[in-house]
């Protein structure tokens, strides 16, 4: 395999991947401006003008939370359910084609990670059903009979 093409697909993996997780940040801020419109109040307003920062507001709270483990918990399984729910959801993202080739320095580069594999709502299939897996195992392994 030629190293050009491996860091290549490694650049494209960590655009589209920084993509999806700016977008859905965002998608959240519109869902919760609307949100306050339609209850008739102002919506998330203090970080930034016009609320603008409070994805990065939620980013940097999320980073600085306590981690809250229950004391019969399953360690290892309840810090990887989470992990194994969200990561296939992002890897999806690899199959859908951005749009065609472009030409950077001679060379040609297409806008997708692996778009053009055949089977690709197949393969996106599958890995939403692995993202069930994640839910009933952060449910099973806090040891709660009401999780």
């Amino acid at each position: 395999m030629d190293i050009a093409l491996l860091i290549e697909w490694i650049v494209k993996a960590i655009v589209l991947l920084m993509i999806g997780v700016v977008g859905f940040a965002y998608l959240t801020f519109y869902e919760r401006k609307a949100l306050g419109r339609i209850q008739v109040r102002i919506g998330p307003n203090r970080a930034g003008p016009g609320g603008w920062l409070q994805p990065v507001a939620d980013g940097v709270k999320l980073i600085f939370k306590e981690e809250l483990i229950p004391a019969k918990a399953d360690r290892l399984i309840f810090i990887l359910a989470p992990i194994i729910t969200v990561i296939p959801a992002l890897v999806i993202m690899a199959v859908i084609p951005f749009g065609g080739t472009v030409s950077i320095f001679g060379r040609q580069i297409a806008l997708s990670v692996a778009g053009d594999i055949n089977i690709g709502i197949l393969y996106i299939a599958a890995l939403t059903s692995i993202s069930v897996y994640g839910l009933v195992l952060a449910g099973w392994s806090s040891n709660n009979k009401y999780a």
